[in-house]
């Protein structure tokens, strides 16, 4: 069977697998994502696997021990935060890649407006279910 309906099915199911592709090659490099960050004065190393959790912390020799506790604890937390930050950059870039008209960094730091999404998406209704006249011609 060929024609118009037929061609049009054809670019549907070959769209439908070319995301379908790009899906499962994001899902693989988020898996596969590994970031590690190294303390000033290069007391350790940490490393946060793609969903931003700790998977690795070293020490690079004995000087931590004469660290005092507190301003080790502030350079693991930071260190950690670093490592989190390219987990969380690598996923943004994966992502906006894929979904380039959606506001990606928003959606992932948790910061998007949905009211104002939905609001620029669509039109306000008049209390009788109509759009607002300027709505309609616009």
């Amino acid at each position: 069977m060929t024609g118009p309906m037929n061609d049009r099915v054809e670019r549907a199911y070959a769209d439908l697998n070319r995301r379908r592709e790009s899906l499962v090659e994001v899902q693989q490099a988020l898996a596969d994502g590994s970031f590690t960050v190294t303390a000033k004065k290069r007391l350790f190393t940490v490393t946060v696997n793609s969903r931003g959790d700790l998977t690795e912390m070293k020490f690079l020799s004995g000087q931590y021990r004469t660290i005092a506790p507190a301003a080790l604890a502030e350079m693991l937390v930071t260190a950690i935060g670093e490592a989190r930050d390219l987990a969380l950059a690598h996923a943004l870039s994966t992502f906006q890649g894929l979904l380039p008209d959606l506001p990606v960094e928003q959606i992932m730091t948790g910061t998007l407006d949905l009211g104002a999404l939905f609001d620029d998406a669509v039109p306000r209704m008049d209390e009788d279910g109509r759009e607002p006249r300027d709505a309609r011609h616009a």
